[in-house]
């Protein structure tokens, strides 16, 4: 087996430590090849890979990290590009994308790396012009890369033998998900997903009668799915049946991802991200424009609710190209954010969820005038213990988290306390949670 020698070198114009907008810190920003995907085993080991221009590689590169991203180091080869990554555990991964051999034809290929990152070992390459876009690691045997054109490229024994088959219709697939051993979906860019529900042997057509072109989709898991365009699409019947809603959601996002039915994000043009906390039907912006109005983020990945990574490439004046790592550690809310500006009826004050809870939750109010509003977290003696929120809001809908990591195990009390300023008086409600460790 052809082994494909990288070196590693410190990357050393990566940590700036810049503090963005509502809880995303810059890890990294600076002159760099498009970056083009993210994986993260656990909160400390994660890769990211970079390309070339427009795919054609001077220098593309592999990142590694294990300490969260504090320290990035570089895994090199001349004409080498990578464009996705996914791995098994903190040893085992693999890699899709292409390079040049010593007779300049450009081969696309398949690498396997036992050591984390280390040494590369190619398992799988052709000549065929159509690049492979997408890598999806179903389990410790099971991994899947697809082919733009409709190959479909798997293995089942953690990467070692891989064995090809042509889907049976393929127009435009732009992204593909295997959520278990069996059971994987396909995005087509023509208002249809393919599903199989063994292994890739067969596939069902399923058409979701959405706008063409989405860039992305995501499952959870083998039921519940999305697909975010203009229009939202969900599935909690692992993709046979779409139900269509309104979404708030305003970009073609490049890369979606949950945590869990109801917990998700988008990143796309523009430096957007936004983030869901009732399954998609509304979207709060928590980055866009600014610094990053030329970025486009076009990966993201999260490992828990609170803890994930977002990246993303564009170009600065006059024509500099610049690649950008973003993390959170606390689902990139910092206090509250409106997540809807429609005017509601009457003032409200939602159950937090979860709950019981462990370690943040989340606490949705509506005001139906611009008021002053106090959120306000007491313990169950009635001491107070946090202000959420302590300032005037337009009319809207409202959320905040609260972290709870520095406070005990224990039934807590939240008062939305609200100033009506057309009849001087106040309107007060209080909700009882609980804090399980």
């Amino acid at each position: 087996m052809k082994k494909l020698t990288l070196f590693a070198l410190l990357f050393l114009s990566s940590i700036n430590f810049v503090y963005t907008q509502s809880g995303w810190v810059q890890q990294m920003y600076g002159v760099a090849n498009p970056v083009t995907s993210i994986f993260f085993i656990n909160e400390n080991t994660g890769w990211i890979t970079l390309s070339g221009s427009n795919g054609f590689v001077t220098s593309g590169s592999i990142l590694r990290t294990t300490n969260g991203g504090l320290k990035w180091v570089t895994f090199m080869n001349g004409s080498t590009g990578f464009d996705c990554i996914g791995f098994i555990n903190s040893s085992t991964g693999c890699v899709v994308g292409n390079y040049a051999n010593d007779v300049g034809v450009r081969m696309r290929f398949i690498l396997k790396t036992s050591n984390g990152g280390i040494n590369y070992f190619i398992q799988y390459q052709d000549s065929l012009f159509t690049p492979l876009i997408k890598l999806s690691v179903a389990s410790n045997n099971y991994i899947f890369a697809l082919r733009q054109n409709g190959q479909l490229i798997s293995s089942s024994n953690s990467g070692a033998i891989w064995t090809s088959q042509v889907l049976n219709n393929s127009a435009s697939l732009v992204d593909m998900m295997f959520a278990s051993e069996q059971i994987g979906w396909v995005l087509s860019g023509f208002n249809y997903i393919l599903r199989t529900t063994n292994a890739g042997s067969n596939w069902q057509t399923i058409h979701y009668a959405g706008k063409i072109f989405p860039k992305c989709f995501h499952f959870k898991d083998i039921l519940s799915g999305w697909v975010i365009y203009g229009p939202s699409y969900k599935s909690t019947t692992g993709g046979v049946f779409w139900n269509q809603f309104t979404s708030s959601g305003n970009i073609v996002p490049r890369d979606l991802f949950f945590v869990n039915s109801n917990y998700g994000w988008l990143c796309g043009p523009n430096g957007t991200i936004q983030r869901t906390t009732d399954s998609g039907l509304n979207w709060a912006t928590q980055i866009s424009g600014g610094n990053y109005s030329t970025i486009t983020l076009n990966s993201i990945f999260f490992v828990n609710q609170q803890t994930g990574w977002c990246i993303g490439s564009g170009t600065i004046p006059p024509s500099t190209s610049i690649s950008l790592i973003l993390k959170t550690t606390n689902g990139g809310v910092t206090g509250f954010q409106q997540i809807s500006n429609e005017t509601p009826e009457l003032f409200s004050l939602s159950q937090n969820y979860p709950n019981p809870f462990n370690p943040v939750t989340n606490i949705k109010f509506q005001i139906p005038k611009t008021s002053f509003v106090k959120l306000i977290v007491y313990d169950i003696l009635g001491r107070e213990v946090e202000t959420l929120v302590n300032e005037q809001l337009k009319p809207g809908a409202y959320e905040a988290d609260w972290d709870a990591s520095d406070y005990p195990s224990g039934v807590y009390f939240y008062r939305l306390d609200v100033g009506d300023p057309s009849t001087s008086l106040r309107v007060i409600e209080t909700k009882k949670m609980v804090l399980i460790k």
